[in-house]
C-alpha cells in the first residue's frame, strides 16, 4: 500500500488537500478540495487554481489577474492596461493617442509610442529641440526652433544696410575776369579781355551703404493659443483653465505639463499666425479632448 506522506502532516498525499504544504486540519475555507494553506485564492472557489500572472493570486481574486505587479501606482488601473503604469493617471489622458499616458508621455504634444530620447533630458527627439544635447529646459532665446545647448547662434542679430545715395557730380566753373590796359601812344584806352578758366575736376563719389547691426528681441503675446483659436472669453477657454485649476495645478506632473505649455506657447503662436491650416490642426485636436476634459472638470 501507498502511505506517502511528503510534507509530514499525517495526512497520506492521496487524500491530503495540501500534499506540499503541512496541514494537519485540512482546513478549506471555500470548499474547493484545496487546502487554505496552498489554495491562491482560499476564500473563493476555484479548484483549477488558474493564476495568469503567475504572481501567486488565482484569477479569481487577483483585483489585476493579467498584471502581476497588480496596479503599482494605485490608480486602480491594472499595468497592463494602463497608460502609465507607473504612474498615478486615473484620468487616463493622452492629447497625442500615442498610447502613452500625458504624465509620463516625453511628448505630450507629439505622438512617439517608442519614446526615444537620445539625450536623456527627459524630452523624446521628436519635440526636443536639441535631440542629441541635454537641455532639460528647453531654452531658445531667439525663437528659431533650435534650443541655445545646440544653436550656432542662440540669439539673433539682424544686420541693416542703409542707402546712400552719391551727391551731386562736381562741374566746371568758368570764371571771366575782365582787365583793362592803357597804352601812352593811344588817346582811347585799350581793353583787353583775359578770360582765366577755373577748372575744378568733377569726381564720381560711389554709393556708400552704413551698416548697423542690431540686437533683436523676441516680443511674446499676451494671448496663448487656445484664446487665439475660441476667443479669449469662449466656453472652451473657461474649461481648459479650469482643468488647469483644478486638476493640472494639483500635481507635480500637471505643474510640469503646464509650464512648458506657457514657454511653448509663443513658438505655437508664431506658427499659427504664419499657417492657418496648422491652427486649424492644433484646433481639432484640442477638440478631440474637449469631451473628456469636460468629464473632468465636471
Amino acid at each position: 500500500m501507498n502511505q506517502e506522506d511528503a510534507d509530514s502532516d499525517g495526512v497520506g498525499d492521496a487524500c491530503d488537500n495540501c500534499p506540499d504544504d503541512s496541514n494537519v486540519g485540512q482546513e478549506d475555507s471555500d470548499s474547493d478540495s484545496v487546502g487554505n494553506v496552498c489554495d491562491n485564492c482560499p476564500n473563493d472557489y476555484n479548484p483549477d487554481q488558474e493564476d495568469n500572472d503567475s504572481d501567486g493570486m488565482g484569477n479569481i481574486c487577483d483585483i489585476c489577474p493579467n498584471d502581476p505587479e497588480n496596479d503599482i501606482d494605485g490608480d486602480t488601473i491594472c499595468g497592463n492596461i494602463d497608460n502609465c503604469p507607473y504612474d498615478y493617471n486615473k484620468n487616463q489622458i493622452d492629447i497625442d493617442l500615442d498610447g502613452i499616458g500625458n504624465v509620463c508621455d516625453n511628448c505630450v504634444f507629439n505622438a512617439n509610442q517608442d519614446q526615444v530620447d537620445s539625450d536623456s533630458d527627459n524630452f523624446g527627439d521628436i519635440c526636443d529641440n536639441c535631440p542629441n544635447d541635454y537641455n532639460s529646459d528647453q531654452r531658445d532665446s531667439d525663437g528659431d526652433g533650435i534650443g541655445d545647448a545646440c544653436d550656432i547662434v542662440p540669439t539673433s542679430s539682424s544686420t541693416t544696410s542703409i542707402y546712400n545715395p552719391p551727391p551731386p557730380p562736381r562741374t566746371t566753373t568758368t570764371t571771366i575776369r575782365k582787365t583793362t590796359s592803357s597804352t601812352s601812344s593811344s588817346i582811347y584806352p585799350t581793353t583787353t579781355t583775359t578770360i582765366k578758366p577755373i577748372t575744378t575736376t568733377t569726381v564720381p563719389v560711389p554709393p556708400s551703404t552704413t551698416t548697423i547691426t542690431s540686437s533683436s528681441t523676441t516680443t511674446i503675446s499676451t494671448l496663448c493659443p487656445i484664446e487665439q483659436i475660441y476667443g479669449e472669453d469662449s466656453e472652451e477657454v473657461k474649461l481648459l483653465r479650469a482643468l488647469r485649476d483644478t486638476a493640472l495645478s494639483q500635481t507635480p506632473e500637471g505643474k510640469e505639463l503646464i509650464k512648458l505649455y506657457y514657454e511653448w506657447s509663443p513658438v505655437i503662436m508664431k506658427a499659427m499666425e504664419e499657417d492657418e491650416e496648422f491652427e486649424q490642426e492644433v484646433k481639432e485636436i484640442i477638440d478631440g479632448v474637449l469631451p473628456l476634459i469636460r468629464e473632468i472638470v465636471e
